[in-house]
């Protein structure tokens, strides 16, 4: 039986690559070869060989809990913020063995085929319809985060409290009406603003 092109084509371009890493000094050790093989033949593979097996339609975002979208989604904001593109840091961070903190269950749980599944559009599904649909009046549960260091590195969790959003405060920068603070209140009273709600802080709020 005949090897698959695509596959032969593709572990070729593949020993090209680490040999051409190797003649700059950078080269990579087993364990980065191994994960640099494995995404090629999940994700590549996949859509060359099989473009049907990818419902184009679909969300991936779907998939994931509340808890987890949230996370995700401030993730991708404070990745944007920094000017880093948060497929790339997470495919950084697999291949120089760190740990991602909040965003490691991508990893885990779901893998680089699931990751490079997620398009643009997708991450804006969500992002666009909260900042619409989010009004004063709104009960929301936000994350003790917000005002109290926890360290991610050893498995903590969050309180989240339940509060009110009273107003919305867009941002005095026209060339970036996305950025937009939140004030809540919670139910003593006491109230709390919540700055960049969109962007850096989305992953500190959640609806009830």
């Amino acid at each position: 039986m005949s090897a698959n092109p695509i596959k032969l084509a593709l572990g070729q371009a593949l020993e090209a690559a680490f040999r051409q890493c190797g003649s700059a000094g950078l080269a990579l050790n087993d364990v980065q070869r191994q994960i640099l093989q494995q995404v090629t033949q999940t994700v590549l593979l996949k859509a060359l060989s099989d473009p049907d097996a990818v419902d184009l339609d679909e969300n991936p975002l779907d998939a994931l809990t509340e808890d987890q979208l949230q996370t995700l989604l401030g993730y991708v904001a404070e990745c944007d913020r920094d000017g880093r593109d948060w497929k790339t840091t997470l495919f950084n961070d697999w291949l120089q063995g760190r740990d991602s903190g909040q965003v490691q269950f991508l990893r885990d749980r779901y893998g680089f085929d699931w990751i490079d599944r997620v398009r643009p559009r997708d991450i804006a599904a969500y992002t666009d319809s909260v900042a619409a649909e989010l009004q004063i009046g709104d009960r929301l549960e936000v994350s003790s985060r917000l005002w109290e260091w926890i360290p991610e590195d050893l498995g903590e969790e969050p309180e989240w409290i339940v509060c009110t959003l009273v107003n919305l405060t867009p941002s005095p920068d026209e060339t970036d009406p996305t950025h937009i603070n939140g004030t809540v209140q919670f139910e003593n009273g006491l109230e709390l603003e919540i700055q960049g709600l969109y962007d850096w802080n989305k992953s500190n709020w959640r609806r009830i």
